[in-house]
């Protein structure tokens, strides 16, 4: 599993002159894999980026898409005549509005604002530094028991450090992970985790109902619910 902060609307994108990246990664990366990983992370960081500057000028292109067609429509409605009323008003209407929301989603990814915005984060990037991490390997063990096990095993396994004696940094960098699985939950999901954390023996119990949906996204909801529990359901 390879977990980035390029989504839409992230921390990341908010300052990127100021962010710095630091890569974990749960055991050494073997011949080509370092390179296969950058580029896979450069590849999200595009993607993530234009769906950012596009997903800021959303409601406003909407609004402005809806005032061109609305003014097409009114124009040749009121001052062109022809024989096919509301047709082919309707029709100008619509790809007026089309034709300006596609220049403004082409004017946002072309800006002088979004090229030093890319730019910035693809040169932190490009100078990322990666390292061996415990809680990265703990995460590693907690998904390969989230996909092999069975749902009664994994209801009876109780959140541990699984031998390891974590420090600070581990700990906070397994928050940071929780984190970064909770972005892949829906609201539902992560909210339902925290509420059941919060009671005595709520792991099991959540455990065997979360068990039962046999979603493709039940090892990552299962990993959330063990290193939430180790770390607590604060935040």
């Amino acid at each position: 599993m390879l977990l980035h902060p390029f989504r839409a609307g992230g921390e990341v994108f908010r300052a990127p002159e100021r962010i710095v990246f630091e890569g974990r990664y749960a055991s050494e990366p073997g011949p080509g894999e370092a390179e296969s990983v950058r580029k896979t992370l450069h590849s999200e960081l595009e993607r993530g980026v234009r769906k950012d500057a596009l997903d800021r000028g959303f409601y406003p292109r909407l609004l402005l898409s809806a005032a061109v067609f609305l003014v097409l429509y009114l124009f040749f409605s009121i001052v062109v005549r022809d024989p096919v009323p509301l047709v082919d008003e309707f029709l100008i209407g619509g790809l007026g509005a089309f034709a300006f929301w596609f220049a403004r989603e082409r004017h946002a990814l072309s800006s002088e604002a979004f090229a030093r915005r890319a730019a910035a984060l693809r040169s932190a990037l490009d100078s990322a530094l990666f390292r061996p991490s415990r809680a990265a390997r703990y995460l590693e063990e907690v998904l390969q028991d989230a996909e092999t096990l069975d749902p009664e095993r994994l209801a009876a396994y109780p959140a541990s450090t699984g031998g390891m004696d974590f420090s600070e940094e581990d700990r906070r960098e397994l928050t940071e992970l929780s984190g970064a699985l909770e972005a892949r939950l829906t609201a539902v999901d992560a909210e339902e985790a925290r509420m059941f954390l919060s009671v005595e023996d709520g792991l099991p119990r959540l455990v065997r109902r979360m068990s039962g949906k046999r979603s493709a996204d039940l090892p990552i909801l299962i990993s959330y619910i063990r290193i939430k529990a180790l770390c607590g359901v604060e935040g």
